[in-house]
């Protein structure tokens, strides 16, 4: 995945908060859609058939409206966000993350 890799050479050290805050923002969009996928579908809040299990038949004629806005939104947020995709210089990377030695605040040494 593009965005974590390049999140990675960007901030080495924290890759678990980058890793959280990228998949923070899948889950966040999930739910966006649904949202979305509920005003188009079911706007009304139709509740199932207790006979049938099903729901009325014009629910079902909305669902490819709901695929077209859907993909056609994901597709243009998509490429909005590949423009901001720079990929890492590593000739300007000036840390040294060869070293398995971390300096806390109060001098204190860990070893990784």
């Amino acid at each position: 995945m593009p965005p974590l890799r390049n999140l990675w050479k960007y901030y080495p050290r924290t890759k678990g908060l980058c890793s959280g805050a990228v998949l923070c923002g899948f889950g966040f969009s999930a739910i966006i859609l649904n949202k979305i996928s509920n005003s188009i579908i079911n706007p009304d809040h139709e509740i199932i058939d207790k006979i049938t299990d099903f729901y009325p038949e014009y629910i079902g004629l909305r669902v490819p409206k709901y695929y077209l806005v859907a993909s056609i939104t994901i597709l243009l947020f998509g490429i909005f966000s590949s423009i901001f995709i720079i990929e890492y210089d590593e000739s300007e990377n000036n840390l040294d993350l060869t070293s398995d030695l971390i300096v806390n605040k109060n001098f204190n040494f860990y070893k990784i």
